[in-house]
């Protein structure tokens, strides 16, 4: 399930690393509706082996902006926040409870406070999943693997011109672990075959990968996400799956989530 909330800001401007703090705005709207769930999900989350998924994306999208050196200045204040989840029991009713109760949004961001009210909330149908698709990202998408780097192995953050073999074996794993957390069986499916839009690639001259800052509690971390539009062949149903949960790495972050291309 998908939803779309409309949000008008109350300040014309609102700074570049605001991921954690619209991921906590979210827990903040699930404890109004589902305390018990919101408190799983933000302290446990589902398990599979060593990975915990929290099993929920989302992307704010701006109207019209302006990017400076501080932050983005907002030309239009409407906002629209999508939110996705396959949880649809406790983690919707949990957030339009949460919606309708407090009816804004705060974003606590560096020790300023960013308010949006929320002006309308509509569903998003799905799309009909088929074995051949088309998507693009609302926002990054973030994969990883281990890598030797001067005799250590680190983690490494996969660039729009790595192997698209490595992407799909990775999203492929990801994806089938989401999928056994919210079905009552192993996945013993066919899998995708993932790739990014050439054409795409190259009118942007290669330049689709970029580093992110993400601010957690006064800490950095530094990832590189992709946004480039991508086909992905193969089972439906675990392309469904990624579509609800968000493909790739850090979705309970705004990361990963993306939208099927006619």
């Amino acid at each position: 399930m998908r939803i779309k909330i409309l949000l008008k800001s109350s300040t014309n401007f609102i700074p570049y690393n605001y991921n954690y703090y619209v991921s906590s705005a979210v827990y903040k709207l699930l404890q109004f509706g589902t305390p018990k769930f919101s408190e799983f999900l933000h302290n446990t989350g589902y398990q599979v082996g060593n990975k915990t998924y929290k099993l929920f994306s989302f992307a704010l999208l701006l109207q019209k902006y302006q990017t400076t050196e501080k932050g983005i200045n907002l030309i239009s204040p409407y906002l629209t926040l999508i939110i996705s989840s396959p949880i649809i029991k406790d983690f919707f009713k949990g957030i339009l409870l949460g919606s309708f109760a407090s009816k804004e949004i705060e974003l606590d961001i560096d020790r300023k406070q960013y308010i949006f009210s929320i002006e309308q909330i509509e569903e998003v149908p799905n799309p009909d999943f088929r074995e051949n698709m088309k998507f693009s990202l609302l926002s990054p998408l973030i994969v990883s693997t281990m890598k030797e780097h001067n005799g250590e192995l680190s983690q490494y953050f996969l660039r729009a011109n790595d192997n698209p073999g490595m992407f799909t074996d990775i999203i492929n794993k990801n994806l089938a672990n989401k999928y056994e957390l919210y079905h009552p069986e192993k996945y013993n499916g066919k899998g995708i075959n993932f790739s990014f839009d050439d054409e795409y690639i190259k009118r942007k001259k290669g330049k689709v990968s970029k580093k992110i800052s993400l601010k957690i509690r006064g800490n950095t971390i530094n990832v590189i996400g992709v946004n480039s539009p991508f086909y992905i062949e193969g089972d439906p149903e675990l392309i469904k799956v990624g579509y609800e949960c968000g493909f790739g790495e850090k979705n309970s972050m705004g990361f990963g989530l993306a939208k099927n291309v006619k």
